[in-house]
C-alpha cells in the first residue's frame, strides 16, 4: 500500500473529500493482493502433485528390483563353513589359533631363527644320521684321543673270549680264593660234618644240656655228680618213704574246687554267698560260734586264703578258718582274721595241711551287731 500525504486547510482539518479517496484506493490494493495469492497457491499445488508423483514412481522401482531379487536363487546362499570354498583374499593370522606341529608341513623349512625354544634338546630330536662334529660339542672332559682310546680298548676287549662269562652261580665253580667269614650265614648243625671235631672250649653254652644230648652209655660216675644231688642209696630211701606217705598225693585244690559247692552252715543269713564268687552278696551272723562251711568233695591240699569284708563294719570283730582233717576232727588253722572293709585283703601263705572241708567261724561280733563276709578264698598256690 502507497503512503499518501494529505494537505490540511489553514486550519489543520483534512478535507474528507480526500479520505475518501483514499479508502478507495485501499480496496482495490486487497483485492489484488487476494487474487496474487490464490495464483500463488494454485502454483505450489501443482509443484507437489509432480513431486508426490515421482517419489511414487521411484519407490515403485525400488519394490519391482526387491521383487525381483527375491526370484533370483543365485542371489541367496547360507554362511560359508568349508574352507575350501575360500578361493580368493588372504586370512587374518588373528583367526589362526592353536596350531599343533600336525598343521606344519613336513617341508615348512621353519628356519631356527624363527623358533623361540624353552626346553632342551633330546636324543630323539637328532637324526640318527646327523653326523655331528666333534667340533661342534661343547665337552666336559672329551677329545678326539680320548674317542680313538676307548675306540680301541673296545675293540681290544671285544678280541678277548674270556672276558665274557656269566655271573657264576654254582660254589662248584670256585677253585681258588677264599670265602670271606661276612659271606657265610645260617649254619646249622646239619652244614657241620660229623667228623668236625669242634673243641668243647670253641662252644659257647648258653642253655642246659639234657638227657639227649648225653649217650646212652656215657658212664658218667657219681663222682662227677653235684654233692647236693643225693646217691643211689639216699634216692631209694626217699623213694620208699614218700610211697609210704597216704596223703603225698592228694590234690592240690584250686580257686574252682572251693568255689564248685556253694557253703552252708549256721549264719544267720546266706552262707552260700561267701563262696559265690560275687563280692556284692554276703554271708552274715549275729552270734559267736556261727560258721559257713565249704564241702571240697575229696582230700585235698591247702596252703592260701583272702577275705572280703564289708563297709558297714567297725573292724573289731573277729573269724578263724578251722579245717577238717584227715583224721576225721576239726581243727583251727587261722584265728585272728578282722572282720574287715570292702575290700581284699591281700593273699596270706599258710602251713600247708590236707583236709576235706574248711570253716568260717565267728569268734568276736563285731560292733555293727554283724559279722558280714562278701567272699571267702581258700585254695593251694
Amino acid at each position: 500500500m502507497e503512503k499518501h500525504t494529505y494537505d490540511p486547510d489553514k486550519d489543520g482539518i483534512i478535507a474528507l473529500a480526500q479520505l475518501v479517496a483514499e479508502v478507495c484506493d485501499n480496496v482495490d490494493t486487497d483485492s489484488k493482493v487476494a487474487a496474487e495469492a490464490a495464483a500463488r497457491v494454485v502454483d505450489v499445488d501443482a509443484e507437489e502433485t509432480a513431486r508426490i508423483a515421482d517419489v511414487n514412481a521411484e519407490e515403485t522401482a525400488r519394490i519391482n528390483a526387491i521383487n525381483t531379487h527375491i526370484g533370483l536363487p543365485a542371489a541367496h546362499h547360507t554362511k560359508t563353513i568349508d574352507a575350501s570354498e575360500l578361493t580368493a583374499g588372504i586370512l587374518a593370522l588373528a583367526r589362526l589359533s592353536g596350531i599343533t606341529n600336525t598343521q606344519i608341513a613336513a617341508g615348512a623349512a621353519i628356519a631356527y631363527t624363527k623358533l623361540a625354544l624353552a626346553g632342551l634338546i633330546r636324543n630323539t630330536d637328532i637324526k640318527s644320521d646327523a653326523a655331528i662334529a666333534e667340533s661342534k660339542l661343547a665337552l666336559a672332559r672329551g677329545t678326539q684321543a680320548l674317542f680313538d682310546k676307548i675306540v680301541a680298548d673296545i675293540a681290544t676287549h671285544a678280541g678277548v673270549g674270556a672276558a665274557h662269562h656269566t655271573k657264576t652261580v654254582d660254589a662248584s665253580e670256585l677253585t681258588a680264593g677264599i670265602l670271606a667269614l661276612a659271606r657265610l650265614s645260617g649254619i646249622t648243625n646239619t652244614q657241620i660234618a660229623a667228623a668236625a671235631a669242634i673243641a668243647y672250649t670253641k662252644l659257647a653254652l648258653t642253655g642246659k644240656i639234657k638227657a639227649a644230648d648225653i649217650e646212652a652209655g656215657a658212664g658218667i660216675p657219681l663222682t662227677k655228680l653235684e654233692d647236693a644231688v643225693c646217691s643211689e642209696t639216699e634216692a631209694a630211701t626217699l623213694i620208699a618213704t614218700h610211697a609210704a606217705d597216704e596223703y603225698a598225693h592228694l590234690h592240690r585244690a584250686t580257686l574252682a574246687d572251693f568255689q564248685a559247692t556253694p557253703a552252708s552252715g549256721t549264719f544267720t543269713t546266706t552262707p552260700e554267698n561267701i563262696n559265690d564268687n560275687n563280692t556284692g552278696t554276703k554271708g552274715e551272723g549275729d552270734v559267736i560260734g556261727q560258721y559257713a562251711e565249704v564241702d571240697f568233695g575229696a582230700s585235698v591240699k591247702i596252703d592260701q586264703w583272702r577275705i572280703y569284708g564289708n563297709a558297714a563294719h567297725f573292724n573289731n570283730g573277729a573269724w578263724k578258718i578251722e579245717y577238717y582233717g584227715l583224721d576225721s576232727a576239726w581243727h583251727d588253722w587261722v584265728t585272728g582274721i578282722t572282720t574287715g572293709g570292702a575290700s581284699w585283703t591281700t593273699m596270706s601263705s599258710e602251713t600247708e595241711v590236707n583236709c576235706s572241708k574248711i570253716r568260717l567261724t565267728i569268734t568276736t561280733v563285731d560292733s555293727t551287731g554283724w559279722n558280714m563276709c562278701g567272699e571267702l578264698e581258700v585254695y593251694h598256690s
